[in-house]
């Protein structure tokens, strides 16, 4: 998979429609995955998935936007309108870069856009140069 350019809402992997269970049973219907860089959606967006992670409690909208504006790359998976998969670096584009807050929906799990959110991560060319990546994760 190639990693996204620069310029926002590039398409740099689709995925054909999807029929899942969401987490009551009901039978959930997904439309294509785009996977984008941009960091100017709206926060809570962000806030709505942190809330389906223990480790992400109590995280605000406003703390959110602090955060997306300090990230230097940030990789969003998106189902039309809804964010259903986030990560998110911080570097020195050199020597190391460590990997944040990887999240996918509930809903989403199991289609394997966690390691394409890392993947994209990865092969970025913002990132080439970087030797080391870390990959920062909590249970709970």
């Amino acid at each position: 998979m190639s990693a996204l350019p620069s310029d926002g809402y590039t398409e740099a992997h689709r995925r054909g429609l999807k029929r899942n269970r969401s987490e009551d049973g009901s039978l959930v219907e997904k439309g294509m995955i785009t996977f984008s860089e941009r960091k100017d959606f709206d926060p809570a967006q962000l806030v709505r998935l942190y809330a389906c992670a223990p480790w992400a409690a109590g995280r605000t909208a406003d703390q959110t936007r602090e955060m997306l504006t300090h990230t230097d790359l940030a990789i969003s998976a998106w189902d039309g309108e809804r964010l259903v998969g986030f990560g998110r670096v911080l570097t020195d584009y050199v020597y190391r870069a460590s990997i944040w807050d990887v999240i996918i929906h509930p809903d989403y799990q199991g289609q394997d856009l966690g390691t394409q959110i890392i993947q994209c991560i990865l092969h970025h060319p913002d990132l080439k140069q970087v030797e080391l990546f870390w990959l920062c994760t909590r249970d709970k």
